[in-house]
């Protein structure tokens, strides 16, 4: 039977001189790591000395530090800051090992949902208390108000705590290897029916698709969010991939004799970092585009600086802005507020229609995963040596976004129009 444990853990150790001294252990949640205080008697192997020892520590410490001082601590007292990205021993660990291991937006949710999903059920419970049986109870009531991916999330969170008390040999193991697996029943996004997308891309009338070019700021150019979908339908790419592009990210590249446009996408925006460098999955990527694309693109292209600025000029267009153009653009196409929630319509629709697209015209689930940057641990590295001319064969995909629409039977790229804009880089790759 296990010895029941203590409020506080008062142990001896032996020193170099052969004698022993009393200690007591206790939960520094500072540093959030287990400390040690000399309570200055020597152990003389008799059980009175033990008990003037504990009588030392209580007094020593006092009934207000208790929780500070126990074998176990609660988990309230080592989850609070254990997501905290300037207060954290783990985090600090982890960047300082790994600078692209933990973005502060990924850390600022675990934070967030430690506080709100898991402090007000759990915190009261010392960390040994957290049985498998008892996080699948606050798992099961989790679920009746969050989806599964949210519950999933927080689970995460709780577990690092964990992972990190069974590290610190608080407890013997982490319970929620050992917990109930969780079922996704996430609603995934809808996707367009192509005749929805000729009305987006291509429309008849653009003005009462997207609107008219409002006076004043650039932002308010309807053309720069049909811009901003026609990129994602052509490319697969994410709204926080498209943002921050800038002028100088469009380049051109020779292959088999041919000259051809081509995309670096190797930015992204966090929630809290805003603009960083690196992707979703930390990479980059080299993507072509047709020139049919790039007509649609040059006239909005300002003279440098991002593609499509917000109301700040040093910061790009907010998601909010693009969200709401978008869903103004499917009311006018037919597809009202209830039928687009009903559908999970959103801008990260377009991501899915250009797999399906892409999948439906033939294209090597190769070149469709290297363009969209949308591959698994295993094979990752079969997809990390494309080039732009390898993965050429989507290009006439994009063309047939706009194959009916007369803004594409302008001149293919020559050395005049790329010289007209700033960014001088470009030119050179045709006169090689």
């Amino acid at each position: 039977m296990a010895r029941p444990r203590t409020a506080l853990n008062v142990i001896s150790k032996s020193q170099k001189s052969g004698k022993s001294y009393f200690y007591v252990l206790y939960w520094d949640p500072l540093t959030s790591t287990r400390k040690n205080h000399a309570l200055g008697m020597e152990d003389d192997g008799t059980k009175r000395s033990r008990l003037l020892a504990e009588k030392r520590a209580n007094d020593m410490f006092g009934a207000d530090l208790e929780v500070l001082i126990r074998k176990c601590p609660t988990f309230h007292l080592a989850a609070q800051d254990f997501w905290d990205w300037n207060k954290s021993r783990y985090v600090r660990a982890r960047v300082l090992r790994d600078p692209k291991a933990l973005t502060q937006e990924h850390v600022a949710n675990m934070h967030g949902n430690i506080i709100r999903w898991a402090l007000p059920h759990l915190g009261k419970y010392s960390l040994d208390q957290l049985t498998p049986g008892l996080l699948d109870s606050w798992a099961d009531g989790l679920l009746v108000n969050l989806s599964s991916q949210t519950v999933k999330h927080c689970v995460n969170a709780v577990s690092g705590v964990l992972e990190q008390a069974w590290r610190d040999g608080l407890i013997s193991s982490n319970p929620v290897k050992r917990m109930l697996s969780l079922v996704p029943r996430n609603k995934t996004h809808g996707t367009l029916t192509p005749e929805e997308i000729t009305k987006l891309l291509k429309p008849e009338d653009f003005t009462k698709v997207w609107g008219i070019k409002a006076k004043g700021h650039p932002s308010h150019d309807p053309r720069r969010y049909h811009v901003m979908s026609l990129l994602s339908a052509a490319l697969g790419t994410r709204w926080n991939e498209i943002a921050p592009i800038r002028v100088e990210d469009f380049e051109t590249f020779v292959f088999n004799g041919k000259t051809y446009w081509m995309l670096r996408i190797e930015k992204s925006i966090g929630r809290i970092e805003g603009v960083k460098v690196g992707t979703k999955t930390g990479k980059g990527r080299v993507v072509p585009l047709a020139q049919e694309i790039m007509n649609h693109v040059l006239p909005i292209m300002p003279e440098s600086g991002f593609l499509f600025p917000g109301r700040n000029p040093k910061k790009p267009i907010s998601h909010h802005s693009t969200c709401i153009a978008f869903i103004k653009a499917l009311k006018n196409i037919g597809i009202d507020e209830a039928k687009r929630q009903e559908r999970n319509l959103g801008f990260h629709s377009w991501r899915h229609c250009f797999t399906t697209n892409a999948r439906g015209s033939n294209i090597s689930d190769a070149v469709v995963m290297a363009i969209t940057e949308h591959t698994t641990d295993k094979m990752r590295d079969l997809y990390t040596h494309f080039e732009p001319g390898h993965l050429i064969s989507i290009l006439p995909m994009q063309i047939k976004l706009l194959e009916d629409n007369s803004i594409s039977k302008k001149p293919l790229v020559n050395e005049e129009t790329i010289s007209n804009r700033k960014g001088g880089n470009r030119a050179k790759h045709l006169k090689a």
